[in-house]
């Protein structure tokens, strides 16, 4: 048996994840009220966040579906509506990443108007931001802990092995 908790295991990428947001706020808070000179730079930069969510977030929450959900309503049942809850959530964050990319895709090609695309742009990367804060808060603080604690050291090491096989 590893001397790893799941909680660690599980939140291996959360410290990169929430600097990645942090910077996303930066930049989205830059975008509204940074004034033209900066928007070039900070439209890169929220694209490179962007392409981030979409490959590190969206594959986490992919492994969580496929490994994780699964194994914890088989052996936690009583987490079922919270796994539930966070399903829903990953659908959530999917489509709000789905909008923020066809509006940055739309600010690429505006000539005009660009002050309203970057209100619609932060008024979605915010939403995608909260969103996304409260639900590593649920899985952290609730499930990824309750995994810890009620899994029996034979399922932990059942549960570590699959997330290995990944």
């Amino acid at each position: 048996m590893p001397n790893k908790t799941i909680y660690s295991v599980l939140e291996k990428d959360s410290k990169t994840t929430s600097a990645n947001l942090n910077k996303f706020y930066k930049i989205l808070m830059d975008l509204r009220f940074g004034g033209k000179q900066d928007t070039s730079k900070s439209m890169a930069q929220l694209v490179r966040l962007v392409a981030y969510f979409k490959k590190e977030v969206v594959e986490h929450m992919r492994e969580e579906e496929k490994i994780l959900f699964p194994f914890l309503r088989k052996h936690i049942p009583r987490l079922e509506p919270m796994i539930w809850l966070l399903l829903s959530e990953h659908d959530d964050f999917r489509n709000a990443l789905k909008d923020l990319s066809l509006s940055l895709s739309i600010f690429k090609k505006v000539g005009s108007d660009k002050a309203r695309i970057i209100h619609q742009l932060n008024e979605q990367g915010i939403y995608l931001l909260c969103l996304l804060r409260g639900h590593m808060s649920v899985e952290t603080q609730s499930l990824y802990r309750a995994a810890d604690q009620e899994l029996r050291p034979d399922e932990k090491k059942q549960l570590f092995d699959k997330i290995k096989k990944k």
